[in-house]
């Protein structure tokens, strides 16, 4: 069975890649709030600002002169590797629910509408699911980043990998949802799910646990459509309203259930009781609800270069020959006659492979106690060809540049405080969901082997995951560097009854610099 967290993602998270999402590069940085772009340091600096080849300094000192300086260390080799995810809305809270249904079990009941008190939590479960999912806000993103760099005085060499995968509800079908066919009593079909051959008498003055009195009214009066027996109605309202506790919903939540359940009065949202006198609908077999999931991973190779223009400014540029790898497949969750499990095997498969070019520039300004910068990654906007799938089509994909202006201080020789701004919003996997960073930190080295930092960052294009907190640190071993970063949002949601942050990242790294 897929954990709750892939079922969650493949359900309802985002549409195909428009976009690769530039993420941190490196522990320091990632802890720093995201900046790097006037203290990059060492073989990162052909990410955040190729300008900052020229004489980058010590790891020790900082970012920007402050009285006399050891000589800039001229070699230096890492390798770092950084994950994250960011989930939107409430997706989270019905991960549990959608990572359980069996589609091909809900399949068999729609063929022989013959059920237990099991598939009838399944049925409930899929209520929850498809009544919950709004494909507007929820989603979840997920990325790794991997590479390693030299960098040998002004020049620089690395490769790199970046990846992105995503998955959106591409059509949400809310009509075909029968278990019966039309004309099939549900009642009836209900009560021997749940009671078997007998039938027992409901309880006088119920009182709804997981619905609510209004809910459960609605519920009842759509159960009438299929008998005028008052009893056998109570019965069949009651079994829905217990096994829901049974099947782990969440009361809270039980407004999406009971919308899925007897629908919204329109032809475009049939609930799944619903369907007798006239309301045409089709078998869950019948069901068109489609996932699409996409992917983007981007391996690259930058070469970089600076210039020392004067003794205060410096200009470098990257150069990145790019290979795209593009997924994208669509599902049908439902109405296939394979488990999701069965076709999730052949996604992997269904990709194009294409080439680019990306181009960076950057430029430093160095005064005392001061450093000043500005970058701009992929001015070209690299792009990447979609594949085409059952003769499909897909969307082509796009590396979007990015254009970000930073300042560093070096108040104290062993003090650094550093802050970056993109200048634009850029474009992401999430359909008008925008990226504009603004971020910095402090670094700290008391003594030359170990330093702590400290930052805080926030998208000034969206307010979903609010401020996010940044802290990491540096042990030196000679002169070999471990490093180690996260960071985790400032709003929380909820998964498997845990509280959790909407967004966090982590990011590991071993250098040396000589």
């Amino acid at each position: 069975m897929r954990s709750p967290l892939l079922s969650l993602t493949l359900l309802a998270c985002a549409t195909a890649v428009p976009a690769l999402e530039q993420v941190a590069v490196g522990p320091r940085h990632l802890a720093l709030g995201g900046a790097g772009t006037a203290c990059a340091e060492g073989y990162t600096a052909q990410f955040y600002n190729p300008a900052a080849l020229v004489g980058s300094g010590s790891s020790v000192t900082g970012c920007a002169p402050y009285g006399p300086q050891p000589q800039p260390q001229v070699w230096s080799l890492g390798l770092d590797v950084a994950t994250g995810t960011r989930i939107g809305g409430d997706l989270v809270t019905y991960a549990r629910e959608l990572s359980a249904i069996e589609a091909s079990r809900l399949r068999q009941l729609a063929a022989s509408q013959a059920a237990d008190p099991t598939a009838v939590m399944q049925v409930l479960s899929l209520a929850h699911g498809i009544g919950a999912t709004d494909p507007r806000q929820d989603s979840v993103t997920a990325d790794l980043n991997v590479g390693t760099g030299l960098r040998i005085g002004r020049f620089a060499i690395g490769v790199r990998n970046f990846s992105q995968v995503t998955a959106k509800v591409l059509y949400l079908d809310r009509v075909n949802l029968g278990l019966v066919p039309n004309g099939v009593n549900l009642v009836d079909w209900l009560n021997t799910a749940v009671n078997g051959r007998s039938r027992p008498a409901p309880t006088v003055n119920y009182t709804p646990v997981y619905f609510s009195q209004a809910q459960y009214d609605q519920i009842r009066s759509t159960l009438g459509q299929y008998t005028s027996n008052t009893n056998r109605i109570d019965l069949a309202a009651q079994d829905l309203d217990r096994l829901s506790i049974a099947a782990g919903l969440n009361p809270a939540d039980s407004a999406a259930t009971a919308t899925a359940l007897i629908g919204n009065g329109t032809p475009s949202a049939i609930g799944i009781l619903d369907g007798a006198r006239g309301r045409t609908r089709g078998l869950i077999t019948s069901n068109l609800t489609t996932v699409r999931v996409s992917g983007l991973a981007v391996n690259e190779l930058p070469l970089s270069i600076s210039h020392e223009v004067t003794d205060q400014v410096a200009l470098g540029v990257s150069v990145k020959p790019m290979q795209g790898r593009v997924y994208a497949t669509d599902i049908r969750i439902l109405g296939s006659q394979t488990d999701l499990s069965d076709t999730l095997e052949d996604v992997a498969d269904n990709y194009t492979t294409s080439y680019s070019v990306g181009i960076d520039l950057g430029i430093l300004v160095r005064l005392p106690y001061v450093a000043l910068g500005l970058t701009g990654r992929n001015l070209n906007n690299p792009h990447f060809e979609g594949p085409t799938v059952l003769g499909f089509k897909h969307h082509d994909q796009t590396v979007y540049g990015t254009l970000t202006t930073g300042i560093s201080v070096t108040p104290l020789q062993s003090v650094t405080i550093a802050c970056d701004c993109d200048l634009v919003e850029t474009p992401t996997s999430m359909p008008g969901y925008g990226i504009q960073r603004l971020g910095g930190g402090v670094e700290w080295t008391p003594f030359g082997f170990i330093a702590m930092r400290l930052g805080l960052s926030q998208n000034l294009a969206e307010n979903d995951v609010g401020l996010m907190y940044h802290a990491g640190g540096r042990l030196t071993f000679w002169n070999v560097n471990c490093e180690g970063a996260l960071s985790a949002s400032e709003e929380r949601t909820e998964y498997d009854s845990r509280t959790i942050p909407r967004e966090a990242r982590l990011s590991l790294a071993l250098s040396a610099a000589w």
